[in-house]
């Protein structure tokens, strides 16, 4: 409202004959300017809150408790520490990978668990009993880490060829003493292979670490 010609100028306003409202004059049409102000009352006692009468001129004694109480749960609510943008995709890298080698080479982890929760296997003796019966077939057997497996002769030394051997037990390198002639026997086998290549002894020797002289 215009404090020298009392004009309300309120464009948007319409008669209930949907027609506009310009600048309406009290002097010139005071039917009009009294039907505005009666619009005007009308929207703020629908709404209170258009009423900028109704507001505190300062804060109320609530309003300031509130204010204290929350600024207080604030102070002594422990902040989250974000963590930087880099290291989130770090560290889910890193778990991919603890769970892909987990799956993957299970049966080493397996073996190493149940052999630090097992007892110790008791020493074998040197001397072979009467009642032992002797396998047909070559093969070795260590109790300490509960390995028997057959031996393969493989005469070639070829890696394809020991490979393959490999599938079907423990493998006599080629070029080295058989056992009871003079120098050292080599017999190969695997201590970790993926689990889904062929064979059955992919893992024969995943415990050869724990062994020491005279096992």
């Amino acid at each position: 409202m215009s404090t020298t010609s009392d004009t309300l100028n309120i464009p948007s306003m319409r008669r209930d004959d949907d027609l506009p409202i310009r600048e309406v004059s009290e002097a010139r049409n005071p039917q009009a300017a009294a039907y505005a102000r009666a619009r005007i009352e009308a929207l703020v006692q629908s709404d209170p809150l258009l009423d900028p009468s109704g507001l505190p001129a300062l804060p109320t004694a609530d309003l300031e408790l509130n204010r204290t109480k929350l600024a207080t749960t604030l102070a002594a609510k422990p902040q989250a520490r974000r963590i930087p943008t880099l290291i989130q995709p770090l560290l889910t890298a890193v778990g991919i990978f603890a769970l892909l080698l987990l799956v993957l080479k299970s049966p080493v982890i397996i073996n190493q668990v149940q052999f630090a929760l097992a007892k110790p296997a008791p020493q074998a003796s040197l001397a072979v009993a009467a009642t032992t019966v002797i396998p047909s077939e070559p093969s070795i057997t260590i109790p300490k880490i509960n390995v028997h497996a057959p031996v393969v002769y493989e005469p070639s030394i070829a890696e394809t060829s020991i490979q393959r051997a490999l599938q079907d037990g423990v493998v006599h390198y080629g070029n080295t003493a058989l056992p009871g002639q003079n120098g050292n026997t080599v017999i190969f086998g695997h201590s970790s292979n993926d689990w889904w290549e062929a064979g059955n002894y992919k893992f024969v020797f995943v415990l050869l670490d724990k062994l020491v002289i005279g096992d």
